[in-house]
């Protein structure tokens, strides 16, 4: 499904500031300190360099402060300052150019999930939480369940926040486990609402950008319109109450904290990689190699579902040459 044209907007308190994606942050910025910075930009390099390091010299401590950084932090939910520069935006070698530049998918990437569970031959269980991987004495690994159960398998891949795949890895591959260890996370309180359309006076928005505030962004689902209905997610910085958190929702949106109706909520573990990020990834590929043992997720190569796609593509080439089927 397309999506309607992406519509960014900066938080003043609690209302909406004036104008949109580049001319919203255009009004922010000091001019005069932009002037200043800005000629760096063709000898800028982004290797070996912080988000806060290179976006805060090509226009300024006081720009970046006020505005760049808010927006930079707004896209991963916690504070990129301190992530590697050349992790959050990247360039793509290709793409596909049979499909739209952006779109969403009918269902939204839920509906992804549940065809896959679908297809013939995968048993999907949820619920069914793995506490250990531990090697047979056939070299396979034995994944053992919460419940007590074992489950035997040649191959075994982790798509697991950094933290769970340092306990998990910890029996089967200490030296990966130690790498995964080192990767910083950060949590985020996710809250999300449906309301009638009528009542919700804010213009169409899918981003929302807050200045100083408790949370990092709002998300709207405006991109896929509804007569009838708008959706709004909140992604909170962790530490700050519930009723907090409800009362700040309910002064951005307008309504009465009792009118919100039923509320989503979510804490998400999320990595937070650092300046040298690489090379932890290069520790941890070297302690998996020649083993049928994959490791995957949004801790490698980029935050992007690309950067999953493409990383998970690769660990599956790997171990696909290499794995043995169980007995």
């Amino acid at each position: 499904m397309p999506r309607a044209p992406t519509r960014l907007r900066f938080l003043d308190g609690d209302r909406l500031a004036p104008g949109t994606n580049l001319g919203a942050l255009l009004r922010q910025l000091d001019w005069f300190e932009a002037a200043w910075h800005l000629p760096r930009l063709p000898f800028s390099s982004k290797a070996g360099r912080s988000i806060a390091e290179y976006y805060g010299a090509l226009v300024g401590a006081g720009n970046y402060a006020r505005a760049l950084g808010p927006m930079l932090s707004a896209v991963p939910s916690q504070s990129a300052d301190a992530m590697p520069a050349d992790m959050l935006f990247k360039s793509r070698a290709s793409r596909r150019t049979d499909l739209p530049r952006s779109f969403t998918l009918d269902g939204g990437l839920h509906a992804a999930a549940g065809l896959l569970a679908a297809e013939p031959g995968l048993e999907v269980r949820t619920g069914a939480e793995a506490v250990a991987i531990e090697p047979d004495e056939a070299g396979r690994a034995r994944v053992r369940l919460a419940s007590g159960e074992t489950i035997v398998a040649s191959t075994v891949a982790l798509a697991t926040p950094p933290s769970t795949s340092a306990r998990l890895l910890g029996s089967i591959a200490p030296d990966a486990a130690r790498a995964a260890a080192r990767v910083r996370e950060a949590g985020v309180d996710s809250m999300a609402v449906v309301l009638p359309a009528s009542r919700v006076s804010w213009p169409v928005t899918m981003f929302a950008v807050p200045k100083r505030d408790i949370l990092y962004s709002v998300v709207t689902r405006d991109s896929v319109p509804d007569p009838a209905s708008r959706a709004f997610t909140v992604h909170f910085a962790p530490g700050h109450p519930r009723e907090t958190r409800l009362t700040r929702m309910a002064r951005l949106l307008g309504v009465p904290v009792a009118e919100l109706g039923p509320v989503w909520e979510r804490h998400a573990i999320l990595p937070s990689p650092e300046v040298g990020h690489e090379r932890i990834v290069r520790d941890l590929d070297a302690a998996i190699a020649g083993r049928p043992l994959a490791v995957v997720g949004n801790w490698f190569d980029g935050l992007a579902i690309e950067d999953c796609v493409q990383r998970a593509g690769r660990e599956w080439a790997r171990v696909r040459a290499i794995a043995r089927p169980a007995r």
